[in-house]
């Protein structure tokens, strides 16, 4: 959702080939098929992917559970269970980008890249994580750069 310029995009449909959310949900034969049984039991269950789903009989993935509580349960250690689960999401992200896309609406609000800026700042202090800062930095840069006009006064989009 970040231009180039370091802008934040309005927003990006739900829809995708006429299906609410076709684009991001899984089911567990899918999950099963790019992971193989083993890798898709563990990550099922930490991303709990389920039969009945949390999304239309789909599964947006999400994680209800910690790393830690997860890996305790799966008798693994957080950092080899970090690691299998990040192999997994590549496998699962890389089959999820040759999907069709949802539209994109590229559209660049000042209020609300504003908002985000505000956000980032706050999360960079209290996490002390400098990708948060620094895509901060690049979203003012851009908004005083190329959404300011002469006098000073910035422009809505």
């Amino acid at each position: 959702m970040t231009g180039p310029d370091g802008g934040f995009y309005s927003t990006q449909d739900a829809d995708s080939e006429g299906e609410e959310g076709k684009f991001y949900v899984w089911t567990p034969a899918e999950v099963e098929k790019i992971l193989g049984a083993e890798a898709a039991k563990e990550f099922s269950y930490c991303y709990d992917v389920t039969s009945d789903g949390n999304f239309e009989h789909h599964n947006i993935l999400n994680l209800p559970k910690t790393i830690e509580q997860c890996a305790q349960v799966l008798g693994k250690s957080e950092a080899a269970l970090r690691s299998s689960l990040a192999v997994s999401r590549q496998k699962l992200f890389d089959v999820r980008h040759a999907r069709i896309h949802p539209g994109l609406d590229d559209k660049i609000l000042v209020n609300w890249n504003g908002l985000m800026l505000d956000a980032l700042a706050k999360a960079a202090g209290a996490l002390d994580e400098p990708r948060y800062l620094a895509a901060a930095q690049k979203t003012a840069d851009f908004l005083l750069t190329k959404l300011r006009r002469s006098d000073g006064r910035l422009l809505h989009s």
